[in-house]
Order: structure tokens, then sequence, then C-alpha cells
């Protein structure tokens, strides 16, 4: 993912680390982290896919490992999460934040 963003947009891998560090105070991955954590959440809620067919969507490998990596940074799994955010009014939502930066990528 990092490799084809860096080909596409022809800057070099430190030049990437330097902008990130420079502009959000975080590395690459961090940020890369935090975007797969963004996009889960947004198909769990909007979508009625599994947690396995999302893992496969994120690019993630094995989805026993997208659900503990899930879990240690929301502190439910996916299935949890989903069922919170059907049962919780759309004003009255209070889903906790992330709790760690446990990493979707091995």
């Amino acid at each position: 993912m990092i490799r084809s963003f860096i080909a596409i947009n022809c800057i070099s891998f430190k030049r990437l680390k330097r902008l990130t560090n420079y502009y959000h105070q975080r590395t690459v991955y961090q940020l890369l982290q935090e975007r797969l954590q963004r996009e889960a959440k947004l198909l769990l809620k909007h979508t009625t896919l599994t947690a396995r067919e999302i893992a496969r969507v994120l690019g993630v490998c094995d989805p026993a490992h997208f659900s503990r990596c899930f879990k240690k940074n929301t502190g439910m799994n996916p299935l949890e999460f989903r069922k919170c955010y059907q049962v919780l009014g759309e004003e009255n939502r209070n889903i906790p934040r992330s709790r760690s930066r446990y990493s979707l990528i091995k």
C-alpha cells in the first residue's frame, strides 16, 4: 500500500516519512493503521459485510488478526461494535475510542 503510494506520487520513502512526521507528528505506519481502523468502523456501521469480508476488503490477510486488532483498539470485537452501533440511537452513541495502537498489519 505504501509502495504504491510512493510510486504514484514519485517521492522517496524517506521524504514521505519526513513529511508525515512534520505535518502529523506520526509515522506513516501509524497513519495507515488509523485509516484502516476508520475504514473498518465505517464498513461495520454502513454495510452488512462480515468481519472476514471487511478484512479482505482492507487487505488484511488473516481475518482472526483483524478481529484481534479491532478488539484491542476499540475494546469490542467487530460484531459487538456493529450491535452497539445498531442499538444506540444516531445522536446518543457512546462507542469507546481507540485504546491502543495495536497493528492491523502484521
